[in-house]
C-alpha cells in the first residue's frame, strides 16, 4: 500500500478518543483525561464481564492507534468491571455541560 493510498489519521480529541472507546465490545462508560499539552495521562474504562480486563486495555491501544495513530501506554489505562451491566447507548449517555464563563468584565467592575 502506497502512502497515498493509507488514510491519514484524524486529529484527536478527547471527545472523540471517548466516543470512539465507548464503541468498544462490553465498554459502558469511558473518561480520557489528558495533560494541557494533549498528552494522554490516564484513561478509566468501565466494562461488563463481556470482554476480559487484559483484552480491553489491548482494545484501547489498538482502536486509539487505527482511527487517531496515538500510542498509549498500557499502564496508563485502567478498567473496571461491572456484573450484570449492559452498555448503554451513546445516544442516552448524558452530555457534559457547557461551560458559562463567570469571569466579570471590565466594564462591570465598580469603579474607584
Amino acid at each position: 500500500m502506497s502512502a497515498e493510498e493509507r488514510a491519514v489519521p484524524e486529529s484527536w480529541t478527547i471527545e472523540g478518543a471517548e466516543r470512539l472507546l465507548r464503541s468498544l465490545a462490553g465498554v459502558v462508560s469511558v473518561r480520557v483525561v489528558a495533560k494541557p499539552g494533549g498528552a494522554v495521562e490516564e484513561i478509566h474504562v468501565l466494562t461488563t464481564e463481556e470482554v476480559s480486563p487484559k483484552s480491553t486495555v489491548r482494545n484501547v491501544e489498538s482502536a486509539l492507534l487505527a482511527r487517531f495513530d496515538l500510542e498509549v501506554d498500557h499502564r496508563k489505562i485502567s478498567v473496571a468491571q461491572s456484573r450484570g451491566r449492559q452498555p448503554a447507548p451513546v445516544e442516552d449517555m448524558p452530555q457534559a455541560a457547557s461551560v458559562i464563563d463567570a469571569t466579570p468584565s471590565l466594564h462591570a467592575l465598580p469603579q474607584s
